[in-house]
């Protein structure tokens, strides 16, 4: 919690996964307080704002490469009988490379906001078994998918470096 009283809201994030992420993790916390949930919940913040900063890296790079001009040149050549067949190979591979890094940033977005979703989810169980009293074995199989979402943000981001 923040100071004010708050849910405080992890760094590296923007919005609107920031307060997300930050509302769920009070909710969790207050209902379950642990060393070893706040530990994993802080890997996956770690691992959320990793991800959020190579799909910013991937936009970045997206937008120097003009994918609306790589695709309208690779619509004109295709269209033209003058275009050779060397030129049309290339700008199909440009247009091909380019849109593979479009679709690991939609990738990335898609992993985050599943991501996101479960510690959701997993704050909506802590909760749901703070009013019953329950013993969690719920909450254990939420915190499992939150290890997996970890471990599914890791790769994405080892995928990226091998780039």
């Amino acid at each position: 919690m923040a100071v004010d009283g708050r849910p405080s809201e992890p760094a590296g994030l923007s919005e609107p996964w920031r307060s997300r992420v930050g509302t769920a993790r009070a909710s969790i916390l207050a209902n379950r307080p642990s060393p070893m949930i706040e530990h994993q919940l802080e890997a996956v913040e770690r691992s959320l704002a990793e991800a959020a900063d190579d799909r910013d890296r991937l936009r970045r790079a997206t937008a120097g490469l003009d994918p609306a001009r790589v695709t309208a040149e690779l619509k004109a050549a295709l269209r033209s009988p003058d275009a050779s067949e060397p030129l049309v190979d290339s700008l199909r591979r440009r247009h091909e490379m380019v849109n593979d890094l479009l679709n690991r940033s939609d990738q990335l977005d898609q992993r985050i906001e599943a991501t996101v979703t479960d510690l959701e989810t997993l704050a909506a169980r802590t909760t749901t078994l703070g009013l019953r009293g329950d013993d969690g074995e719920q909450a254990r199989r939420e915190l499992e998918q939150l290890n997996l979402d970890v471990e599914l943000l890791a790769q994405a981001h080892r995928e990226l470096d091998e780039l």
